[in-house]
């Protein structure tokens, strides 16, 4: 049995009560070679032991059992494609630079002269440089990597 299997057939296992984990003779022979999968089987058995569903169900301390609760799940994790962002960012560079080929540009630039150009070009740069900042606070930690630098969310 291998570690995928292992943790398979533990997640799909109906063979625990509300206070015991029971695993079958493989999955004890596997545990006992391998240290990962007897964590992993530790932290269901202790996650059992908080949670005990006729004690939550009487019980007036809800929270502090839930709270107890947490440590054994997951830590969220922010996804934010980076591949996403940079086509995004792109596509922005693009359009603002080929804004000024456009048949409205030429005709804002006919009717007013190219006396609109310069807040146009500002307002264009601060969308861009707006995008930057979010595109850089958002991938902080990926970019810290990237350049060797210290990580940013420690």
């Amino acid at each position: 049995m291998n570690c995928t299997e292992f943790l398979d057939r533990l997640d799909a296992s109906d063979g625990f009560s509300l206070d015991r984990l029971y695993l079958d003779e493989e999955q004890r022979l596997h545990a006992a070679t391998c240290p990962g999968c007897t964590r992993a089987s530790e932290k269901i058995q202790a996650a059992l032991a908080v949670y005990r569903l006729p004690d939550l169900v009487s019980s007036v301390d809800l929270v502090p059992r839930v709270l107890d609760l947490i440590p054994f799940l997951p830590a969220p994790r922010r996804v934010v494609s980076m591949r996403n962002w940079l086509l995004a960012g792109f596509i922005l560079l693009l359009s603002l630079g080929g804004l000024p080929m456009t048949g409205g540009y030429r005709a804002l630039s006919y009717q007013y002269g190219m006396g609109f150009s310069l807040p146009l070009i500002l307002v264009m740069s601060g969308a861009l440089t707006l995008y930057v900042g979010l595109f850089a606070l958002s991938h902080l930690d990926e970019l810290a990597t990237h350049f060797n630098l210290r990580s940013f969310s420690h």
